[in-house]
């Protein structure tokens, strides 16, 4: 039909996406424990059970495999960068 688009996400579909967006900056290397601790602690209500937290950081960075509720389900490496997949489990 002329004139009209179609929706870009069916009505009867939910969505809801949790983004959070960090620096992969040398002096941001001690805020990775503190946000993502904060983010598996006291701050859990705000993701969606199921939520995916995802943190790029440097390669030899390493993060830990558990922050409270978030368990890393992924890790990705490529060249001097990497990308930690954590899952967030339901908040009781």
């Amino acid at each position: 039909m002329r004139g009209e688009t179609a929706p870009l996400w069916p009505a009867t579909k939910k969505c809801r996406l949790n983004l959070i967006r960090s620096t992969n900056a040398p002096e941001a290397a001690g805020k990775y424990a503190a946000t993502l601790g904060l983010l598996g602690g006291e701050a859990a209500g705000l993701l969606d059970a199921g939520a995916m937290v995802i943190a790029e950081h440097r390669r030899k960075q390493r993060l830990e495999e558990r922050y409270g509720s978030l368990e890393r389900a992924r890790l990705l490496e490529q060249g001097d960068a990497a990308l930690s997949f954590y899952a967030a489990a339901p908040v009781a």
